[in-house]
């Protein structure tokens, strides 16, 4: 029986001490000699003592006592939460509430709930401390920066890193709590121009996919090289299956660089930000972008999209989100070229785990180099479309399927490189 560690708990309004229970074990061959010697009977009850080697806790009740009164010691007054201007002051009872433990391990782990100190803390706090970011404006032809002018970053409320303030104060680690912030980056807006289509690579495409089964709609545009750009049915408007999920991703990072979301909060299932971005890219979990999405709200994504151009993308349409080749090809160009308005560190945050995507059976199979991607799948929609570091120059690709294959976009991926060689 393994031992029980001591613990804390809030309860009416105060903290208790949940005690310790000691564990036991017991070796086999002892318990068996013991059992040997009985002797059974009809008309009595027959008893054995087992010999039990004794499992004391890890943490006993004189450890959760002490700290219960370092925790009652240090909210025996109003919690001062020192910002750029005056002091804010938190009721030590609406933080006690908060307070949740953990004695899975050597010692009670102390935190505070993220979302029951979320709402208090953005209200309170994160306005004393928040510093509105410029504008940066950057000129661009064909995803090249042409000019520039860079506007000041802000500052916002780091949520996790005060709560963690709190915690050390509240464990008498630290003498005062301090606020702490985060850079925000500038706003940025693109002035973007485009060389024209080209029209012969363009017909080869159209001539190859039309030749293929299924419905199919490509864009293609060149990062390095040439830096051509060729599209085919790439304005024609498909339900997205998984392929927004990169897209969700954008409006993640961007309101974790504005302080409205932290890595580790509480999403569903028991992970966090940090989790749900890595299954959603990764493996195309299901439930964390909806809740995401869900907590962000269609409109705010549909204007984070639009801003950054994708005029033909729709995450307002009530049957499914609907997006084009043109707007996934220029995505995926746009994070390459590292000019979505984030910091360089968020975007190679997301084209790592575009790269460690585990569903490759599309353009990585026909691609000549590594590639980082995303892929769609519901019903007869099959859609792939990402970044790929081929050996004379790197490309974005997006091609959008319905009743095709797998095997048809791997293909395709393979010709459309040998017609750049023409």
């Amino acid at each position: 029986m393994a031992p029980t560690n001591a613990n804390l708990a809030v309860e009416q309004q105060q903290l208790r001490v949940v005690l310790s229970q000691d564990g036991g074990t017991c070796q086999r061959a002892a318990v068996e000699a013991q059992l040997q010697q009985l002797q059974p009977s009809i008309t009595q009850t027959s008893t054995v003592e087992l010999p039990v080697t004794v499992l004391p806790p890890t943490i006993n009740n004189q450890q959760a006592t002490a700290l219960k009164q370092t925790l009652e010691r240090q909210l025996n007054q109003p919690l001062q939460i020192q910002t750029t201007g005056r002091p804010v002051a938190l009721e030590a009872q609406q933080v006690l509430g908060w307070l949740r433990f953990d004695n899975t391990g050597q010692a009670i782990v102390v935190s505070l709930s993220d979302e029951a100190s979320q709402p208090v803390l953005a209200q309170q706090v994160a306005a004393k401390v928040a510093v509105a970011a410029g504008v940066s404006q950057v000129t661009t032809h064909d995803f090249v920066e042409t000019a520039r002018t860079d506007g000041a970053p802000g500052r916002a409320l780091d949520f996790a890193a005060t709560r963690q303030s709190m915690v050390q104060y509240l464990m008498g680690q630290s003498s005062q709590i301090q606020a702490i912030t985060k850079q925000i980056p500038p706003q940025i807006t693109y002035k973007r121009s485009y060389s024209s289509t080209d029209a012969a690579l363009s017909a080869l495409i159209q001539q190859y996919a039309q030749e293929r089964p299924g419905q199919l709609a490509v864009s293609f545009i060149e990062l390095s090289g040439k830096r051509r750009w060729a599209t085919y049915n790439g304005d024609q408007s498909v339900t997205s299956a998984s392929t927004y999920k990169a897209l969700l991703a954008f409006s993640v990072l961007k309101r974790i660089e504005q302080g409205q979301l932290s890595w580790t909060d509480a999403v569903i299932g028991g992970r966090n930000v940090e989790q749900c971005f890595e299954a959603m890219i990764v493996v195309s979990d299901n439930a964390c972008p909806l809740e995401l999405f869900r907590r962000l709200g269609a409109r705010a994504v549909q204007r984070d999209v639009q801003e950054l151009g994708l005029k033909q993308t729709n995450f307002l349409d009530p049957q499914s989100f609907k997006m084009t080749a043109d707007d996934l090809a220029q995505y995926a160009a746009m994070l390459e070229a590292r000019q979505l308005p984030l910091f360089r560190a968020s975007q190679d945050k997301l084209l790592s785990a575009m790269r460690r995507n585990i569903h490759r059976q599309g353009i990585p199979v026909g691609a000549s180099g590594p590639v980082a991607d995303k892929v769609g799948f519901l019903e007869d929609y099959l859609h792939d479309y990402g970044v790929v570091y081929a050996p004379d120059g790197t490309y974005a690709l997006a091609i959008l399927t319905k009743g095709s294959s797998w095997a048809e976009i791997a293909q395709l991926t393979k010709k459309i490189e040998q017609l750049r060689q023409q």
